[in-house]
């Protein structure tokens, strides 16, 4: 490993640190539903990728909501029948 001979000084350090700055990423705007996302990725709001449905997100959502509530109603129906079995 290389040992420097001399001590760098404050103005030196701070030079070579000027470009270790953290960017923003470049956002697109999605032609389909206007929201804000990364290049080459899919819409995280409406799952369109190029003007086709790469992921169906609506569809994800509302079974997820149902399993939830699904979920829920056993739980309740569960709860209430323990106590008075």
């Amino acid at each position: 490993m290389a040992h420097p001979k001399r001590r760098q000084s404050h103005t030196r350090q701070a030079k070579r640190r000027t470009h270790d700055v953290a960017k923003m990423p470049a956002l697109a705007i999605c032609p389909n539903c206007g929201a804000h996302y990364l290049y080459h990725t899919v819409c995280p709001s409406c799952g369109y990728y190029r003007g086709k449905l790469a992921i169906e997100k609506a569809a994800e959502a509302e079974k997820s909501i149902q399993a939830t509530h699904l979920r829920y109603a056993v739980q309740q129906t569960c709860i209430i029948k323990a106590p008075g079995s």
